[in-house]
């Protein structure tokens, strides 16, 4: 037995090194610990924070957006679209961009000189309770407004009398925003219905009669089926809405009740003049006769008893009012209901 350590036989050394040899693939150098030290370092892509930038960077232009949109339908604008901010703050609320929308209503509002307005609540506030006298008139639809902000519905918190005081509101606010829009044709309307019930004041009459005769009816019928529903929902709040329109109609147009009044009396006791003329009792003679008196009445001047003071007929022309006011209340409102686009998408 050998004890110690002893050199290795050179022949089996020879058969080792006669031994095929695997060969190592060679690749890209694997940074180490060395490499590193020199300055070397692999870049770090951190694919959470870019989906989060990415998504912060859409609700920022989303909200952009829609705060466009909200100052075109409320600072841009003689009045306020009221649906438009109504579907806007829906889909805000929709959309969980209520800070980032709130901020970017603040700019925008800065870049039109509105300083003051610091967000969506100072802009509601201005449109729908900075005047007192509107105050009350406008005081359904600014709730319905802060509903939709908050709770991305209409939760309807509004008394009966509120939504009957705004649709007495939006009946003149309609009217006017017609007149903005196309003021010669609305002067022209206006101006014509003027002249005609002052020169012609049976014609006057007639339609303020008939005036208050269809406001008076609808605003019944509209109470009734409000009183149908249980509950105030949109249904119930239409309805109310619809019989303060019709509410303010019946009221402007007695303002001119005196003129109504002498206005169609004179024009029956012309009529009747003119019918007992008659002398033949026949058919023919009999509607020739009243024909003509109905003619006789529409272009009769206002005589004797009959006639009204200077500030009878300002009344009386004031009431007649209505006569364009309801047609233009219902142009406002084909205008209102046409769509106006796709809001973006969220």
């Amino acid at each position: 037995m050998l004890i110690g350590n002893y050199p290795p036989v050179q022949g089996s050394q020879l058969k080792r090194s006669c031994l095929p040899t695997a060969k190592v693939p060679v690749g890209p150098a694997v940074p180490c610990a060395t490499t590193q030290s020199h300055g070397f370092h692999w870049p770090s892509i951190n694919f959470s924070q870019m989906v989060q930038a990415q998504m912060l960077k859409r609700k920022h232009s989303q909200a952009h957006r829609y705060a466009e949109q909200f100052c075109k339908a409320t600072i841009d604008q003689f009045g306020t679209d009221e649906k438009a901010v109504k579907r806007i703050l829906k889909d805000v609320h929709r959309s969980k961009l209520h800070l980032e929308f709130n901020q970017a209503v603040a700019e925008a509002a800065r870049k039109r000189g509105k300083g003051e307005l610091q967000g969506v609540v100072d802009v509601l506030e201005q449109e729908f309770a900075a005047n007192p006298v509107e105050k009350p008139f406008k005081n359904s639809v600014r709730r319905e407004c802060m509903d939709y902000l908050n709770f991305g519905q209409n939760l309807y918190r509004s008394s009966p009398w509120d939504y009957r005081l705004y649709g007495m509101y939006r009946s003149i606010a309609d009217f006017a925003g017609i007149c903005k829009q196309h003021p010669v044709m609305s002067a022209g309307v206006i101006g014509s219905v003027a002249v005609l019930g002052h020169m012609y004041p049976f014609v006057g009459a007639v339609s303020g009669l008939a005036i208050l005769a269809w406001a008076g009816t609808f605003m019944a019928v509209n109470e009734i089926q409000a009183r149908r529903h249980g509950v105030m929902n949109a249904d119930k709040a239409a309805h109310y809405t619809a019989s303060g329109e019709n509410m303010a109609a019946f009221a402007i147009t007695a303002i001119g009740g005196k003129g109504i009044k002498e206005g169609a009396q004179n024009g029956v006791k012309i009529y009747n003049r003119t019918v007992s003329k008659s002398t033949r009792p026949d058919l023919q003679e009999s509607i020739q006769s009243r024909a003509k008196g109905i003619w006789n009445a529409t272009k009769a001047r206002p005589e004797g008893e009959h006639k009204t003071s200077p500030m009878e007929s300002f009344l009386f022309v004031t009431g007649q009012f209505d006569n364009v006011l309801l047609p233009f209340n219902e142009l406002q409102d084909r205008m209102n209901n046409k769509p106006k686009g796709n809001s973006p998408s969220s």
